[in-house]
This record gives structure tokens, C-alpha cells and sequence, in this order.
């Protein structure tokens, strides 16, 4: 049995309202629910407008096409003298924070590097695609939904301290 669903503005119909606040339509097969109406019919196709036809293959334009290595791929987005200055004012305020703080240092809250702080940024990026609104705690829970990528790039009071101190 093949069931389409399609959204209560699309579809309009006179229906029997049962019990339960859901409807059906005997004749033309309709199950109304929340906001949704099935049907055992497909909607009609329609052809495709001409503006969403792709008549090229999608590749790399002007500089990155010369992107032969990760680093030169991620200069597309921030450029070195970007980073360099972000690397020199993030150490700063490590060490401002380390000069304030009467506890016991810990390894975690170390001077940072550039590849670390590329680190950073990438898993920032990757979390806006591929976590966005999840809390960093389940970002690195190891019990199957966690994202590998978190603990295996960097451990967890590092990035929590890196973003604080970015």
C-alpha cells in the first residue's frame, strides 16, 4: 500500500471528522492527522522549471581550483594574516587568564598553536553543518551519539577552554 503525505495548505477536501480529531474520505482514500493528509495516490509530477535544470557539472572556479592542499582549501576561507592575528591575541588571553589564576594549572589551558587553533575553526564549521544547536557535552559522548570527530580531533576541556578564550 503506498501512502503520500502532503501538507494541510496544499490539499482541500471535505472530510468526516472521526473521534479522535483525525478525518478520512471514504471516496478518494484521504487520512487527515495534525497538520498532514495522506493519500494512497501520488501526487502529480510536474516537469521541472528551466531555472532548476543544472546543465553544467559543478567544479572549482578561479583560486580554488589551485587548492591542492588542505591548508590552501581552508586559506580560501580565512586567510593567514587572519589567523596569525587571532593565534596572537588568543595567546594573550591565555596568558592574562594563566596570570589571574590561583588554582592548580591544568594541561589543557596551555599556550595554543596555529594548527590547533585551524583545529578549532574547522570543528566550529563542521559543528554548524553537521551539529548545530547540540550541546558540546553530547557532541563527545562515546556512547554511540557523539560526533567521532570531536574527540578524536581534540579533547573536551581543551576545546571548552579554546572557545573561551577566542
Amino acid at each position: 500500500m503506498l501512502l503520500t503525505v502532503v501538507t494541510t495548505e496544499s490539499w482541500k477536501t471535505d472530510v468526516e471528522h472521526s473521534e479522535t480529531g483525525e478525518s478520512t474520505d471514504v471516496e478518494t482514500n484521504v487520512f487527515q492527522g495534525k497538520g498532514f493528509t495522506w493519500t494512497r495516490t501520488p501526487p502529480k509530477v510536474a516537469q521541472a522549471r528551466r531555472e532548476n535544470i543544472i546543465m553544467s557539472l559543478s567544479r572549482c572556479v578561479d583560486e580554488a581550483k589551485y587548492a591542492n592542499t588542505q591548508h590552501d582549501a581552508f586559506s580560501l576561507f580565512i586567510s593567514d594574516d587572519i589567523l596569525n592575528i587571532t593565534l596572537t591575541h588568543t595567546n594573550q588571553k591565555i596568558h592574562d587568564y594563566l596570570f589571574n589564576f590561583t588554582g592548580k594549572v591544568q594541561n589543557w589551558m596551555r599556550r595554543t598553536s596555529l594548527d590547533e587553533l585551524c583545529a578549532v575553526i574547522g570543528l566550529l564549521i563542521y559543528g554548524v553543518f553537521e551539529s548545530s544547536h547540540e550541546h558540546i557535552e553530547s557532541l563527545y559522548k562515546m556512547d554511540g551519539t557523539g560526533r567521532l570527530v570531536f574527540p578524536v580531533v581534540m579533547a573536551k576541556n581543551r576545546f571548552w577552554f579554546l572557545l573561551s578564550v577566542l
